[in-house]
């Protein structure tokens, strides 16, 4: 490097005199030639000289300042590109030093803007780069004021989580319309080494947007996702109509019963509605009912019958809901207590308590929606249940953990 700084000082001096000599035809660095001359014929004791030297030094230290300032920038450049050089080369180096404008930042300093050790963000538009406390919140005041960027943060090793699974990316969005804030992870399979779900939440204040984003990188304390909307599963591919039907039903608890009673209904769902007219005279249904909304029926009715699955009313209390869950698993090894349950709570409340019990086993309780005040609860492992959720989307209806609610 120091050759490049050498180079560049004595080409802008060089180019300095080339101008001084083209300026005026040179004459004004003739008179500055003559004048210095002029003075060295004058000077006979080392002293004179020593005060001649002093004195040309200052005519031209004017021609020095452009060099100087230039040359000093440029050096500054130059060992922050190398530095960027260096930690491209050394990954591992990043853990312990962001730099950033040329400023050089360890983490565990007591800078105000600390930069997070092993975290990058990357704003719309904009290339990814470390960042602090200070630049989190100024980034969230944008998308907030702006109302249409977006920014991701992205961990240099995805943050773990429970059940072989790890955070890659956490997007920030505004709330179409509103001063809040939508989120959105993306949750990868450890094993399969790739993104499997992408879960979203929307309305978040500024306060408890900041606060989850300082624990996510501050602490590595993920969210609890229960409440969150399974926006796209990647696990299961693009399947439509009676595909993504069959795809449900193979997701299902005891999904082969429920595939051979569903089968004639995917064949012929005009002639099932014929068959099972009680069924749907019992909900209200006509018979110009559309293919769609015979098939979600038809599997809601089915698993029932199975039991599979129950309805419950709204409104229904604790001790019926402990004896009809109970019976969604008295083939599996969950456990249920009515005493775990809020005497005060609701069905929602219940189930979510249930997904915290049973968290350690995978399990988890799910809801068809059927646009009633009435509830179809049914158990599931909670990968099942969160490509279910994705799936209900691809015919306009809705699966989702009944905690949601």
């Amino acid at each position: 490097m120091a050759w490049r700084v050498g180079v560049l000082a004595f080409s802008l001096i060089a180019l300095e005199f080339v101008l001084l000599a083209i300026f005026n035809d040179g004459a004004l660095l003739y008179q500055l030639t003559d004048e210095i001359n002029e003075l060295a014929q004058h000077t006979r004791t080392r002293a004179e000289r020593r005060g001649t030297a002093l004195l040309v030094v200052l005519w031209l230290s004017p021609l020095f300042v452009l060099p100087v300032v230039v040359t000093f920038k440029m050096r500054n450049k130059w060992i922050l590109a190398e530095a960027n050089k260096y930690l491209a080369l050394n990954p591992q180096k990043k853990a312990s030093m962001n730099i950033d404008n040329g400023k050089t930042q360890v983490a565990g300093s007591s800078s105000e803007n600390e930069h997070y050790a092993g975290w990058r963000m990357q704003l719309e538009n904009e290339k990814a780069r470390s960042f602090g406390k200070d630049d989190l919140q100024q980034m969230l005041k944008l998308v907030n004021t702006k109302g249409r960027f977006e920014c991701c943060l992205m961990p240099q090793t995805p943050v773990p989580m429970h059940q072989r699974r790890a955070c890659s990316l956490i997007k920030v969005c505004p709330d179409t319309g509103k001063r809040t804030f939508r989120l959105e992870i993306n949750v990868m399979d450890v094993a399969q080494n790739k993104v499997a779900v992408t879960f979203g939440k929307a309305a978040f204040s500024y306060e408890a947007t900041l606060a989850l984003l300082t624990e996510l990188v501050e602490e590595g304390r993920m969210p609890c996702l229960f409440d969150w909307e399974v926006l796209e599963d990647h696990r299961i591919g693009n399947p439509q109509g009676v595909d993504a039907y069959r795809a449900m039903l193979r997701l299902m608890p005891n999904s082969g019963q429920l595939m051979a009673a569903m089968n004639s209904c995917l064949n012929s769902p005009q002639q099932y509605f014929n068959n099972h007219q009680d069924r749907y005279d019992e909900r209200g249904f006509e018979e110009e009912e559309d293919e769609n909304t015979i098939i979600w029926f038809a599997m809601v009715d089915e698993m029932i019958e199975g039991q599979t699955a129950v309805e419950l009313d709204w409104k229904t209390d604790r001790e019926e809901f402990a004896e009809q869950m109970q019976e969604l698993v008295s083939e599996t090894n969950l456990e249920l207590k009515v005493e775990w349950l809020d005497e005060a709570g609701e069905v929602p409340a219940w189930c979510r308590t249930l997904d915290e019990k049973w968290a350690e086993h995978d399990y988890c309780v799910g809801c068809i929606d059927i646009n009633s005040d009435s509830y179809v609860l049914f158990v599931s492992q909670r990968d099942n249940l969160e490509m279910l959720e994705a799936l209900s989307l691809k015919v306009d209806q809705r699966i989702m953990r009944a905690c949601r609610l």
